[in-house]
């Protein structure tokens, strides 16, 4: 598993999820990693509610954090997300969990709430092993 500084060091190299859309990574282990988002107006449709592709944005970041903690070149292969409810307040929060580690495929899944708790959507997560990375990072044993 990576350390805390490494994961930084590849996270931040996901400008569009960290400066753009603003997500921040709060905790990561080697059983689930926790993102969180302040919403703010760039993030609602013309509704006025939470755009569903910043909700996509943060769950499937959080897939990254976590997939590359525990192997480093994971990128997604296929997700699939069910939008439950709208939101309410201004804090998203991210949760995934790891299901099942292959040697080149992963099962993952993240459940996004909001700050009342509310379960906000669901996403199945599946990863590919490409180990390919844009930083050199040391190579570590997949779980």
């Amino acid at each position: 598993m990576l350390t805390v500084s490494e994961l930084k060091q590849l996270i931040a190299l996901d400008q569009y999820a960290t400066q753009v859309t603003g997500i921040e990574m709060q905790e990561v282990t080697e059983e689930h990693a926790v993102c969180t988002l302040k919403v703010e107006e760039k993030h609602l449709n013309f509704l006025g509610h939470t755009m569903g592709g910043v909700l996509f944005t943060l769950a499937d970041f959080c897939f990254g954090v976590l997939s590359n903690a525990r192997q480093p070149g994971t990128v997604t292969l296929s997700s699939q997300i069910q939008y439950l409810s709208s939101p309410k307040g201004k804090f998203l929060t991210a949760e995934t969990i790891p299901l099942r580690q292959g040697r080149r495929i992963s099962f993952y899944e993240t459940t996004i709430t909001d700050e009342l708790g509310n379960l906000v959507a669901k996403v199945s997560n599946t990863g590919y092993y490409s180990s390919k990375t844009r930083m050199e990072l040391p190579k570590s044993e997949s779980v």
